[in-house]
């Protein structure tokens, strides 16, 4: 596959992934199954009221628009203020309440506290798919026994059924 071809594939899922993730239409949560981008299966209760971050903080705010923040209860805040400052400068200049969200630190810094995601209590944890693989079979294992649906990227999927062509 060309890499244009993965790029746009992977941002039309997203796209489609984050309005299923945000509550658009005031809908009751229901548990969803859906295929992450590294091809695991994830349950999660869907739309979710409380997001927790690790990255695509541009993207999820350009999709599901900046009311989609309202719902982030934390973030890999090094992630976005630390690798992209001038990006964390504008959006925060816009929406100031970002600055404010709870930082649960990031997997390649070796920052990265399950205790503070347990803590935020999220119905959802999204991480870019090398921050899954960063945080090792046994944290990654550990969030899951506390019912903690990980999930790298967005959805693409859901019960099997695509929700876009060519996904």
């Amino acid at each position: 596959m060309r890499l244009s071809s993965l790029v746009r594939s992977t941002a039309v899922g997203f796209a489609f992934a984050v309005a299923a993730l945000l509550d658009v239409a005031g809908a009751a949560a229901e548990e969803k199954t859906f295929v992450d981008v590294i091809g695991r299966e994830v349950k999660a209760d869907l739309p979710a009221k409380r997001v927790l971050l690790g990255f695509y903080f541009e993207d999820y705010m350009a999709v599901g628009r900046e009311a989609s923040y309202d719902k982030v209860v934390g973030i890999s805040r090094e992630a976005w203020e630390g690798w992209r400052p001038t990006s964390w400068a504008k959006y925060v200049a816009h929406r100031p309440s970002l600055d404010k969200i709870p930082d649960v630190g990031e997997v390649e810094a070796q920052t990265f506290s399950i205790e503070k995601v347990l803590e935020l209590k999220p119905d959802i944890v999204v991480l870019a798919d090398w921050q899954y693989k960063g945080l090792g079979l046994p944290i990654a294992s550990r969030m899951r026994a506390f019912r903690l649906p990980l999930s790298t990227s967005m959805p693409r999927r859901w019960s099997g059924t695509s929700i876009a062509p060519g996904f």
